[in-house]
């Protein structure tokens, strides 16, 4: 069930950074400038993700992080669609992607810790 979860947010999530030029000119009006303050955006919300990830003592409540932050990573895109202001794009940028990465690695510890050595 989590690589399915986990496929749906890459496939219908993760093509923000293809798209992020076009929402940057079309939609905010923006230039090489605001499309380089999101791409920024993204950075530090991978670096809030990897924080909060490195900063876990075990891995208990796993599964509950991955629900919660798929739950609020597409409140994050669904956010960002509907901004037409950029400090409001940039806080929402950033929250969606830091939660994406809250995401990716612990499904990928659920996974392997479900499989059976044998």
């Amino acid at each position: 069930m989590w690589l399915w979860l986990l496929t749906l947010v890459s496939l219908m999530g993760v093509p923000f950074v293809v798209l992020m030029s076009i929402y940057t000119k079309e939609v905010l009006m923006g230039g090489a400038d605001t499309y380089g303050y999101l791409m920024g955006a993204v950075g530090v919300g991978a670096l809030i993700g990897a924080l909060y990830l490195a900063s876990r003592k075990n891995a208990m409540g796993l599964m509950r992080v991955v629900a919660v932050s798929c739950g609020i990573f597409a409140v994050g895109l669904v956010g960002m669609s509907l901004s037409r202001n950029s400090l409001v794009s940039l806080f929402f940028t950033s929250d969606y992607d830091s939660l994406y990465r809250y995401t990716l690695p612990p499904a990928v510890t659920i996974h392997i810790s479900d499989l059976d050595p044998s």
